[in-house]
């Protein structure tokens, strides 16, 4: 039922006549001018939704309490689970399996060690709106592919060497003064975050799409492309926030991203990213635009 998500780029326009200078004009075209209408280059339905993620409809799923995996190469398909997966060993696939229910560390865990090659496809994980301060997937050592992340506190939660792509994290749980982000770091790095919809709705808490936060390592060695980000205070935050222990981010790479206005027209209810340093070693920033005018951010 999977449908390939295309993301179709369209040339900028040519700026028109002015009187400034043709060099001052061609780079005022590069960095800023508008494009088409942002429905016509990235419609929302290019990403990923409910339809395109999460548990395929011809899966038929069979009932099971919470699980602590402890095989190397286990396969957990086909289950639909109440409660949690704590994930405790190398080479774990869960697959074509919905969990509803939090846990401290995420309702599917993978902790944050020293495993490695977990895969997690074709999921959905459902908060069911019980805890606003834990997340839907946490840990490190993970692929997650087409799940779909929905009613936690926090969507995403990455240790370190976690690869999110395909996804969609949405409607996420505020309450009791939580901060709330779709997919978030609070130090570490090796991740890719690739064509994916994340969104955080508007509340009080609302902290951003995209968190990188330098809380207990810096940020870095980090590629995202080719996302759809909606909602929060920034929708992203670069991985160089002034004040964290670890203020400076370096090898991140933000890509032919779209900065959404499905919440704010400029993305974030003050803009659509903050913290990201341009000058920072091996960082790079290109092709990233505003759905709502086609502008690219610069």
């Amino acid at each position: 039922m999977h449908r390939s998500i295309v993301i179709v780029a369209l040339l900028l326009l040519a700026a028109a006549c002015s009187s400034e200078p043709v060099a001052s004009q061609a780079a005022d075209a590069a960095t800023s001018a508008p494009t088409a209408a942002a429905s016509e280059i990235d419609p929302l339905d290019a990403f990923p939704d409910a339809s395109s993620t999460g548990v395929p409809d011809d899966v038929t799923l069979q009932p099971s309490e919470s699980l602590v995996v402890t095989e190397p190469g286990a396969v957990i398909e086909g289950l639909d689970v109440t409660g949690c997966i704590e994930v405790q060993a190398d080479d774990v696939t869960i697959r074509n399996t919905r969990v509803r229910g939090s846990c401290p560390q995420g309702a599917i865990s993978t902790g944050y060690g020293e495993l490695s090659g977990i895969l997690i496809e074709d999921v959905e994980v459902d908060g069911l709106r019980q805890d606003s301060f834990t997340a839907g997937i946490g840990g490190s050592g993970f692929t997650c592919r087409r799940c779909d992340v929905h009613d936690s506190g926090q969507g995403i939660n990455m240790g370190r060497d976690v690869v999110v792509e395909d996804s969609y994290v949405h409607d996420l749980y505020y309450a009791d003064d939580s901060h709330n982000a779709a997919v978030s770091s609070n130090g570490g790095g090796g991740y890719v975050i690739r064509g994916n919809r994340l969104e955080i709705p508007p509340s009080p808490g609302a902290s951003a799409a995209l968190a990188l936060y330098g809380d207990f390592a810096p940020i870095e060695d980090v590629l995202v492309e080719g996302n759809r980000f909606d909602g929060g205070s920034y929708c992203v935050y670069g991985g160089s926030v002034e004040g964290k222990p670890y203020p400076e981010g370096r090898d991140i790479r933000f890509i032919d991203n779209v900065f959404g206005d499905t919440f704010h027209a400029d993305c974030g209810m003050h803009g659509p990213y903050v913290a990201f340093d341009h000058d920072a070693p091996g960082n790079e920033w290109r092709g990233n635009r505003l759905a709502a005018t086609g502008q690219l951010l610069d």
